[in-house]
């Protein structure tokens, strides 16, 4: 329901509590809880339990989220459209999560199935599992921008929300070392979808919980007209717009082909399934801790000057991540990185809101669903593209399961990644430093 006359954001004047904030953001750990899930599971399950050629395994994942990121902005603008829920996005945000949780599982059940039908439920499933996220990830963020009217309180949602979010990924890796252990009973693709299972229940408590939390807050003040669709100006002609969706898109991008690369750098350069939950959880606890300094240095700063001064260091650790000789320093750079990627994430939605209520003032409308559904396809459609570089990759050095790398394989591999992952990151940064310096 896009708005022409808003008097104001939401029907209660008084803004929420920091702690309503922080209850709040456990709707970010149930996010972090499937969407982890999925980035790390999904494409080694395709590729070692259902024995699919890695170049078309990253393929697969790549039209799902396609799919997902074209979704984005239908279901953006249909939440915008309807008053049932743009008034209240909690609704939405409860009833999408348990069916998240369900298509999740099926994505892994294909392993119980032969021949074609092993690729088509684990299509169709993570097809199902995509748009049911959208469909609660889409409120959540436009729920978020609808509390947050405060800088101050934006970077501290933003910060705790993104907290929240990595231990939920600190969570689902820890248990990725029990997925992929050489010494367990059951099959990894057993152990895969047990994990799911598990993840879909706390997600979705996390999700039920997080929005319970601000539904005083959680309705739009009374509107006296209803444009029925926005025009495409109105979503993204507002400069602030465009310049944040290029920012996530490339910024995403990097940060994607990085995670997916640390696990084939344990399986495939380093023949070292352990190694990925280490690599992890110390990428994860950098990512934590830079949640925080980050936090910290835009309220005293800007956010714009954060995201900067991130992308640039983020630039560093990558080529120090790329060229290191050994296994201990990359374990060690992936802590720097990590506390790179926690400025980026959190700042980036920091700034969200103002560039939302900067397009409302040019345009008129509170398109705040359409609008974040850009944001998110940017981010989904950049994750898609790393999931085909590193496929491709994969297949350019001859990669294949449980085998050991030989000196020009990992070249090879790593080469082509971390090209993608350094440029894209610069690109990032660059977008951000020509915004900043208007």
């Amino acid at each position: 329901m896009s708005t022409a006359d808003v008097s104001s954001p939401t029907a209660t004047s008084e803004p929420p509590s920091n702690w309503r904030l922080v209850a709040f953001s456990s709707t970010g750990f149930g996010k972090s809880l499937f969407w982890s899930a999925a980035d790390i599971f999904c494409l080694v399950f395709a590729t070692d339990t259902l024995g699919l050629d890695p170049a078309l395994a990253g393929a697969v994942v790549l039209v799902t989220l396609i799919w997902d990121a074209v979704s984005d902005p239908i279901v953006g603008l249909l939440v915008d459209r309807f008053p049932r829920l743009h008034g209240t996005y909690g609704l939405t945000i409860m009833f999408a999560g348990p069916m998240t949780a369900i298509f999740l599982s099926l994505v892994f059940t294909a392993q119980f199935s032969e021949g074609v039908w092993q690729s088509v439920i684990f299509v169709v499933g993570l097809l199902l599992f995509r748009t049911a996220f959208t469909f609660f990830d889409i409120p959540d963020n436009a729920l978020f921008c609808r509390i947050a009217r405060s800088d101050t309180s934006r970077i501290f949602g933003a910060s705790t929300r993104k907290l929240m979010a990595t231990l939920a990924a600190v969570a689902v890796s820890i248990s990725s070392s029990w997925v992929f252990s050489d010494n367990a009973d059951l099959t990894e693709g057993v152990r895969i979808l047990l994990a799911s299972c598990v993840i879909g229940i706390v997600g979705s408590l996390a999700l039920i919980l997080g929005a319970a939390t601000v539904r005083r807050w959680d309705k739009l003040a009374p509107v006296t007209s209803l444009p029925r669709w926005p025009s495409l100006k109105a979503i993204i002609g507002n400069s602030a717009v465009l310049r944040l969706c290029l920012h996530m898109f490339f910024s995403s991008l990097s940060m994607a082909a990085f995670m997916v690369c640390l696990v084939y750098h344990s399986r495939f350069i380093l023949g070292d399934g352990g190694w990925f939950a280490t690599s992890m959880t110390i990428f994860l606890v950098g990512q934590a801790v830079g949640v925080v300094a980050w936090g910290w240095y835009a309220v005293r700063h800007t956010a714009e000057a954060g995201l900067r001064l991130a992308g640039s260091l983020a630039v560093l650790a990558a080529a120090m991540f790329f060229a290191a000789p050994s296994a201990a320093l990359s374990i060690a750079v992936c802590s720097f990185f990590g506390f790179c990627a926690g400025g980026l994430n959190t700042l980036r939605w920091a700034i969200a809101p103002a560039a939302i209520e900067m397009a409302k003032l040019e345009n008129g409308q509170q398109n705040e669903a359409a609008i974040i559904a850009i944001f998110t396809l940017s981010i989904k459609a950049a994750i898609g593209f790393a999931s085909l570089v590193v496929g491709g990759a994969l297949s350019l050095s001859a990669y294949f399961p449980n085998a050991v790398a030989t000196d020009s394989q990992a070249t090879t591999f790593m080469g082509i990644v971390g090209a993608v992952c350094l440029t894209s990151m610069f690109a990032a940064t660059m977008v951000v430093v020509r915004r900043s310096a208007r």
